[in-house]
């Protein structure tokens, strides 16, 4: 959804508008404003700023041992640590991955119940099988 790109843009770069980022995310303010208004506050100049973190519900998938599965995701540093698996997971598979030291920091952690997953063996299993073309249409 643009309206979150933009919201999160805004917590990234603190001094960015709340126009600036919805035209970066090809959206409008009041778009942002409609879904997002209650994480937005006036500074005592007028602007917009975006709340640090939210407690969100989304649709996202989380990738354990048996590969990827939708799932309810709730809180803006939840779904960062996810989209960092993901991130960790494209890189580790990609062609000049394969260093384990990308998912050491997720060992361990869990998303919506879901274990993420570590496995060097089954993470190439599943790539192979495709099981991560999703990760091509995020923008990292």
């Amino acid at each position: 959804m643009r309206a979150a790109e933009a919201l999160n843009e805004m917590r990234k770069h603190p001094g960015l508008g709340l126009g600036a980022a919805a035209r970066r995310h090809h959206t409008s303010p009041r778009t942002v404003k409609t879904h997002f208004g209650h994480l937005l506050h006036r500074s005592a100049g007028g602007a917009y700023r975006a709340a640090p973190s939210d407690r969100e519900p989304f649709t996202m998938d989380v990738v354990g041992e048996k590969g990827p599965v939708q799932r309810v995701v709730r809180g803006s540093r939840v779904r960062a640590l996810n989209l960092e698996h993901h991130r960790a997971l494209a890189l580790f598979a990609g062609p000049d991955g394969g260093d384990e030291a990308i998912l050491a920091k997720f060992r361990g952690k869990r998303i919506a119940g879901v274990d993420l997953l570590t496995n060097p063996d089954v993470i190439e299993r599943l790539a192979d099988a495709g099981e991560f073309e999703f990760l091509d249409f995020q923008s990292f």
